[in-house]
């Protein structure tokens, strides 16, 4: 009997700089005691084992794309004031409900990990983004500018990603 066990925690080539959401999600696994979070992740610890519990994790990767984005954009808004460090952690998303896109893919991407998608970062210098990689790659905005605002959107478009 061959046991095969699949956890993705850490994608070397679109994880950079992501080494407190990473501990998260492996106290999540149960790799790292949840005793060792700080008081900011054990807040965001508790708050993706609120998502977690009861997630269908047999529904579609589209579908579980989808669901993500629904729990980011129903906790969170995009803050529109001076930037601050802070616009940019998951806490500031799951527990504040207020961040800025960077905030916004950080904690897409550390549910999407927690659910088995596989999820990498994008960006242009100037805005961040998800892909995801199901059957496709699909671009993921949780947080796009339209006509000057920034305004939450769904979009999981089909494209060309260079997988690496």
């Amino acid at each position: 009997m061959v046991l095969c066990l699949l956890v993705f925690v850490f994608d070397e080539t679109t994880d950079y700089a992501w080494v407190t959401d990473t501990l998260v999600l492996s106290a999540v696994r149960g790799i790292t005691p949840v005793s060792e979070l700080s008081e900011k992740n054990w807040a965001v610890y508790e708050e993706v084992c609120k998502f977690l519990t009861g997630f269908d994790y047999g529904a579609s990767d589209y579908e579980k794309a989808k669901r993500i984005y629904e729990e980011i954009t129903g906790r969170a808004v995009y803050h529109e004031g001076k930037y601050v460090q802070a616009d940019d952690e998951v806490h500031s998303i799951l527990v504040t409900g207020t961040g800025k896109c960077v905030g916004f893919a950080r904690t897409y991407k550390l549910l999407a990990n927690a659910v088995g998608l596989k999820c990498g970062f994008r960006e242009d210098g100037a805005h961040m983004w998800n892909d995801y990689y199901g059957n496709r790659c699909y671009g993921v905005q949780a947080a796009s500018f339209i006509s000057g605002r920034m305004l939450p959107m769904f979009l999981l478009q089909k494209l060309l990603c260079l997988r690496h």
